[in-house]
């Protein structure tokens, strides 16, 4: 199969925007890492805007510690809370603690483990860790855990309909450019036969005098 250029121009822009949008997250994560705090700053904000869990947890920290922006424990305990919402580990984690110790936040013990355990549910080691040398009533446990429980089955579900909502759209989305990519077959085939049709009728020309 031939692939016109046009097409190819296009995927290759699409390639090209994704990549950019993904190296913006990466470029700014490792400037966050190596202390550079204001092109981490201005490399993840686009990201944030977007949703990105990652990068808001980042920036979260940065207001946390104050690397390289005012020390506001209040703004990051919140912008934990979204990245935790989001399905994000170490905010989960970072707002549990923060819940149940009353950093930033109304202190509320049973809602700080719900989120530890929630945390753990999505792989945190530092919440495994942390949860193993807690020493909580029995009840207030087992009401946290059911709470984590029952949070968790409901990102899964919405985390699977989201999946099913974007592959069907996708495939509509495929479904389209395939039946334009066949209109535009069927006019080009249009055009070259007419043209074909043209040349075959066209008189030849007088020849020219001696």
């Amino acid at each position: 199969m031939t692939v016109k250029p046009a097409c190819l121009a296009v995927s290759l822009a699409l390639l090209l925007v994704a990549g950019s949008a993904r190296a913006e997250f990466f470029n700014g994560r490792d400037a966050f890492r190596r202390g550079d705090y204001a092109t981490a700053m201005k490399e993840l904000t686009p990201e944030i805007e977007k949703g990105n869990a990652e990068a808001i947890s980042i920036v979260a920290r940065m207001y946390q510690g104050g690397f390289g922006v005012k020390k506001d424990v209040a703004k990051a305990t919140e912008l934990f809370r979204q990245a935790a919402e989001k399905g994000d580990p170490d905010a989960a984690y970072s707002y549990g603690l923060a819940r149940a110790l009353g950093d930033g936040v109304e202190q509320d013990l049973k809602e700080g483990l719900k989120w530890l355990y929630i945390a753990g549910r999505m792989g945190s080691d530092k919440a495994q860790t942390y949860l193993k040398t807690l020493k909580m009533p029995a009840d207030l446990v087992a009401e946290a855990r059911r709470a984590a429980f029952s949070w968790h089955l409901s990102y899964e579900k919405k985390a699977a309909d989201r999946l099913k909502a974007e592959a069907k759209r996708d495939k509509e989305r495929q479904a389209e450019r395939v039946k334009a990519a066949e209109r535009r077959a069927e006019k080009e085939a249009a055009a070259e036969k007419g043209v074909a049709n043209g040349d075959a009728a066209a008189p030849a020309g007088d020849k020219p005098d001696k």
